[in-house]
């Protein structure tokens, strides 16, 4: 068995620390965010604390949580036609493996278009996917230390990526 792994993550951790994502999305020279949640941390009122946070600190943000658990190609080509519409120039993932993998994808997808499935083999990206943070709220996907992400193919049901 062979493989690659390619690790270029900045973990920070501790209570309280979402409250810093201003300065982190200040620190990435950006100005406007998209923030990738899905509908259930919508509800539990997580977002809402993230988005009036970048709002007082003079960051432009629009939500997208049009999306569902094991998310799919077109979810990802969405997220992308947001960040696009809102010019937004970092990407932000809240919330499980789904929320965060959407996030990823898009930031891939504004810089090098198409559809996640043109670039299923990450090493094949043209350009560098915008900015992304990624804060999870659950334990056990990862998704917030590698840049892949993992979605479901509507074409055939394939789950990779």
């Amino acid at each position: 068995m062979t493989f690659e792994f390619n690790h270029s993550t900045r973990i920070v951790f501790g209570r309280g620390r979402a409250a810093g994502l201003p300065d982190e999305v200040k620190a990435l020279g950006g100005s406007r965010v998209l923030l990738v949640s899905d509908p259930g941390v919508v509800a539990a009122g997580l977002a809402e604390p993230l988005l009036r946070a970048l709002a007082d600190g003079g960051i432009a943000a629009t939500l997208f949580s049009d999306l569902s658990p094991n998310p799919r190609d077109g979810e990802c080509r969405a997220a992308a036609d947001a960040a696009l519409a809102a010019a937004a120039d970092v990407v932000v993932g809240l919330g499980g493996g789904s929320a965060m993998d959407v996030a990823k994808s898009a930031a891939a997808l504004v810089t090098n278009g198409g559809t996640v499935r043109d670039w299923e083999d990450p090493r094949r990206l043209e350009r560098p996917p915008l900015p992304s943070v990624c804060l999870p709220t659950t334990a056990g996907t990862g998704s917030e230390v590698p840049f892949t992400a993992v979605f479901t193919r509507r074409a055939d049901g394939f789950k990779g990526g």
